[in-house]
């Protein structure tokens, strides 16, 4: 099942839209999106895939940008869990 990236995208940026975030969004011709959040002095990149939404945090032990994140979700509705979380949210 394919997810539905643009939905989530577009709910994503809404729910993540305030000064307390920066965002950088990044578009790949195979559809794929890369969503890099810094707030707090953290620093997050969001990879969203048809197959997969990926989670990692960017940090000194662990630099990343790699193209595997440290978690990834196939079920939108534990990845709004997860930033929910992350970023102390309501995201619905």
């Amino acid at each position: 099942m394919d997810l539905p990236i643009e939905k989530i995208e577009n709910e994503l940026i809404a729910v993540l839209s305030s000064d307390k975030f920066k965002l950088d969004i990044n578009k790949f011709d195979s559809g794929a999106l890369m969503i890099d959040v810094e707030t707090e002095n953290r620093f997050f990149c969001i990879q969203l895939t048809k197959s997969y939404i990926g989670v990692s945090e960017i940090t000194e032990e662990d630099p990343g940008f790699s193209s595997v994140p440290n978690k990834y979700y196939e079920d939108i509705g534990k990845f709004k869990k997860e930033i929910n979380e992350l970023f102390n949210l309501d995201w619905k």
